[in-house]
């Protein structure tokens, strides 16, 4: 006897769906995106290099979230993606945090000059 809801959905079929949701590949990418969301309103607040390094890091980011959101890939190419996603927004974290410390000074046209020569 298969049981059914208001809806006429199968339980068994909403049941592993919720499952799904809370255990799965999509709850990653979601929780992905939520980071990454969070470190730009961060990057929004701050002023300066540090925002725009940081901006400019974010967007990189971004098209590798939409990438795992959008496209179907292996398992081992969303692994691999999911990392790279995850030590980059580590970094973006860091140069927030630290500010113009984490962030190399900047090179002068006379020190540019000279290490040519």
């Amino acid at each position: 006897m298969l049981v059914r809801c208001e809806e006429g959905i199968p339980l068994r079929t909403m049941l592993m769906d919720i499952i799904g949701m809370v255990l799965g590949w999509n709850r990653q990418v979601q929780r992905t995106r939520r980071r990454w969301d969070r470190l730009r309103e961060h990057a929004l607040e701050k002023k300066g290099r540090v925002r725009e390094k940081a901006l400019e890091k974010l967007d990189m980011v971004e098209d590798k979230v939409k990438m795992l959101e959008e496209q179907h890939l292996s398992r081992r190419d969303r692994v691999k993606t999911l990392r790279e996603i995850e030590m980059e927004l580590a970094n973006i974290n860091d140069l927030i945090e630290k500010g113009e410390s984490w962030l190399e000074p900047p090179v002068s046209r006379r020190d540019e000059h000279d290490q040519q020569s």
